[in-house]
């Protein structure tokens, strides 16, 4: 079973500079983007999308970007529409139905864990990946994991007064985590519908890199990457004030119209689904 302790002896995390994190990330993307069927790439809006975006479009100007939607007018839609439309890269927007039971359900039993954020997420997901696979396509590009290894919004309340070792031990521990939740979300809601999710972030020289970063070199708000795609990702784009994907896309805020403890009813849901304890 992987251990915080277990990932760090893996990783070894040396101690390092800044160093070319845009060519590691760029190495990721190139080697993701290998495949004998047609790739995409999602896009949300956010620096972590839009620098996989960007480096995919030097190596396939073709490219084709896809956003799942529920509110049209929400934020993270209008920066995907605004990038997509500076890049010159088609945006295929995939519209979300509000969550039911049903479809809450599904994607419960889509990501086999009772998370709320996982399940959540996998509401929007699992719609994406359907009309991704009926265009054609059998694997998608993900900016998934950037938060973990830089220190975004799922870091920064615990971190922000820690010191360089304590904060090299909490990305060690997200990474840890992602492997319960993220990783899992992202394999099983996708393949539920035939497309395999790519995670450029995931590049192992790009991981023992940046998790071997002081917080000097990797501040607390993705300082390093932000730094990194500078040359390649919009100002305004890396300037923006980004939420949590459920959070800005609404899903949240319906689920929680829709079930007035949704926490109690993703567990209970897993535990009719597959018995036992509840899958964390």
């Amino acid at each position: 079973d992987l251990t915080t302790g277990a990932v760090a002896a893996y990783y070894r995390l040396p101690e390092s500079g800044p160093g070319d994190v845009l060519g590691l990330l760029d190495r990721g993307v190139r080697r993701r983007l290998v495949a004998d069927a047609p790739v995409c790439v999602l896009i949300s809006g956010g620096l972590d999308s839009a620098a996989i975006l960007t480096l995919t479009r030097g190596y396939k100007p073709d490219v084709v970007a896809y956003t799942a939607v529920l509110d049209p007018a929400g934020s993270d839609a209008v920066a995907a529409r605004r990038l997509c439309a500076e890049l010159g890269v088609p945006l295929r927007e995939v519209q979300v139905p509000p969550p039911t039971l049903a479809t809450l359900e599904e994607a419960a039993y889509a990501v086999e864990i009772a998370s709320k954020v996982q399940i959540e997420i996998a509401a929007h997901c699992l719609p994406l990946a359907a009309r991704i696979a009926a265009d054609g396509f059998k694997v998608c590009l993900s900016g998934e994991a950037a938060d973990e290894l830089f220190g975004g919004y799922g870091n920064m309340a615990i971190a922000a007064s820690q010191p360089g070792a304590s904060w090299r031990a909490i990305r060690v521990a997200q990474l840890v985590k992602m492997g319960r939740g993220n990783f899992v979300r992202c394999n099983k809601a996708f393949m539920a519908r035939g497309v395999e999710c790519r995670l450029p972030f995931m590049e192992r020289g790009l991981v023992e890199h940046v998790l071997g970063l002081d917080k000097a070199a990797c501040p607390v708000g993705k300082g390093a990457l932000k730094a990194a795609v500078a040359a390649v990702v919009p100002e305004w784009v890396r300037r923006r004030q980004k939420e949590t994907f459920q959070g800005a896309s609404g899903m949240a805020a319906a689920c929680a119209r829709l079930l007035p403890n949704p926490i109690r009813w993703y567990n209970s849901t897993a535990r009719r689904l597959f018995g036992g304890p509840v899958p964390d």
